[in-house]
């Protein structure tokens, strides 16, 4: 929470209404472009000189659409990083770090917590199943994390490697939680979302 909070003060470009409109735009534009089958077979004649004709605004809207992203994932990246800054202020550094290692095996928690909806588990399995998950990955850290690294670490990215995120975090001074979720309010948060928790078991248990 405290990283999604963080997006809302430090200046992501990717949130201002006005680089969303551009972009929704851009993809209009070259979605309309774009020469469908059916068009082609009600006026096969024309085909070719249509295919050129769509072509080219096409390629300018994808070129623009390419350019923008990378100078926004590129911005992108760096409010990550920032909203990882604020993660730590509100949550502590090693939650902070906590979250990250956990993107680290996203996949294998993602898999394991469809296996534990299936098989009826409740929720609270499913976080030690993704706290299992997170344990076996820091048994050999640093090769999982390289591996992030190397795999993930691209300009087109919308975030940077999780890898790069932790250790970041771990560079700076250990910060503790400036915000204590006490064991009454943890409770609340948590029947306020059963409800949710609930459908989302039905959901998973349906893939």
């Amino acid at each position: 929470l405290g990283h999604e909070i963080g997006h809302f003060v430090n200046g992501d470009v990717r949130r201002l209404p006005l680089v969303n409109s551009i972009f929704s735009a851009l993809e209009a534009l070259r979605s309309a472009f774009t020469y469908s089958q059916g068009a082609a077979r009600e006026a096969p004649i024309w085909r070719g000189l249509v295919l050129v004709l769509m072509a080219i605004p096409r390629w300018l809207a994808l070129g623009a659409l390419i350019g923008l992203t990378v100078l926004a994932n590129r911005d992108g990246q760096r409010a990550e990083y920032r909203a990882d800054e604020l993660a730590a202020d509100l949550g502590g550094s090693q939650a902070a770090v906590d979250l990250n290692d956990l993107l680290l095996v996203l996949g294998t928690v993602d898999m394991l917590v469809k296996r534990d909806a299936r098989a009826g588990k409740p929720p609270a399995e499913w976080v030690d199943s993704a706290a299992g998950a997170v344990t076996n990955a820091r048994a050999d850290l640093d090769t999982v994390r390289e591996r992030n690294q190397r795999e993930r670490t691209s300009i087109f990215a919308s975030h940077p490697p999780a890898a790069l995120r932790a250790r970041l975090i771990e560079a700076r001074p250990a910060r503790a939680a400036a915000v204590d979720l006490d064991a009454a309010t943890a409770a609340r948060i948590e029947q306020e979302l059963a409800k949710y928790v609930a459908r989302s078991a039905r959901t998973l248990k349906s893939l």
